[in-house]
């Protein structure tokens, strides 16, 4: 099915030292039209030079409640669980009256969620971030979809769209010493896009056998046009298996008899594009 679903992305914070450093996207990851939810990554990227130690992060964000309800229990956060807390939820909101203030088109069902995820010990620094390392993932949020071909805009908090539900807006830290952080400049903000027109990079991938107890083999309907990782995921979106293949590959292949019996699903990203290009679910049955 394809979707639409634009993100609009606009974050403040204190200038860093480097200019132009830190990137910031929400990027739609997977839309499973079996339980009808869609998974959608927050990412971050570092192009400043030296490097970024990422401390705390708040989030807030507005969305269509009529069409996209949070699924708090299987969304999370994607961080060191040895260095960050999981995903703080301190408001979900829904079917509030937007009102037409300032740029938000929600009208009567504008849905608000404020969440953190946090540095555990300001003693120690969090993950690092360089310029040559690519996206790294913060968290992964599920929602429900009402009707997939209404989707419209997930909205970050910011004085430009709306100051009436949030007393502040979205913060992104960064570690400088022991016991302390800084506001950072996000100086890029990535939109994310389902287009409802066919990808030419997009393609069709089948799973054999499926339902599946040990090997599986995926079968691209064309060859990779670039070098892609293929993956293997569970209800949540984390991924539990993963290999790249080049160039010209037609197919994969995995073990997956150490896997729960359950419902995953395998995704193939483009490494080059850095867009997913393919879906398609998998069911593991007991051995």
């Amino acid at each position: 099915m394809k979707t639409i679903l634009c993100i609009v992305f606009a974050l403040i914070g204190h200038v860093s030292y480097a200019i132009e450093d830190v990137s910031v996207r929400l990027s739609p990851s997977f839309y499973d039209p079996s339980s009808g939810s869609i998974y959608v990554d927050v990412e971050i990227r570092y192009d400043g030079m030296g490097n970024f130690r990422l401390a705390d992060q708040n989030i807030r964000l507005f969305y269509d409640a009529d069409q996209l309800h949070l699924q708090k229990d299987y969304s999370r956060s994607d961080l060191p669980q040895d260095l960050y807390s999981n995903i703080k939820w301190y408001e979900v909101m829904e079917n509030l009256s937007a009102d037409h203030v300032n740029q938000l088109r929600f009208d009567d069902e504008l849905g608000f969620i404020n969440f953190s995820i946090d540095l555990e010990q300001d003693t120690r620094g969090g993950i690092t971030l360089a310029r040559d390392h690519s996206w790294q993932r913060i968290a992964v949020l599920n929602f429900k979809v009402e009707d997939a071909s209404a989707l419209s805009q997930i909205v970050w908090s910011t004085p430009e769209v709306t100051d009436k539900y949030a007393t502040a807006f979205v913060e992104v830290m960064e570690w400088v010493a022991p016991n302390r952080t800084r506001k950072t400049d996000i100086t890029n903000y990535i939109d994310a896009l389902f287009s409802a027109e066919e990808d030419a990079s997009s393609m069709d991938i089948s799973v054999y056998p499926n339902p599946a107890e040990s090997f599986i083999t995926i079968t691209f309907e064309k060859e990779l046009a670039s070098m892609a990782l293929v993956s293997v995921m569970d209800v949540t979106g984390r991924k539990v298996l993963e290999v790249k293949k080049k160039a010209g590959a037609t197919y994969a292949e995995f073990d997956v008899s150490s896997l729960s019996a359950g419902s995953y699903h395998v995704e193939i990203k483009d490494l080059l594009s850095d867009r997913v290009v393919a879906n398609e679910q998998l069911i593991k049955t007991q051995m």
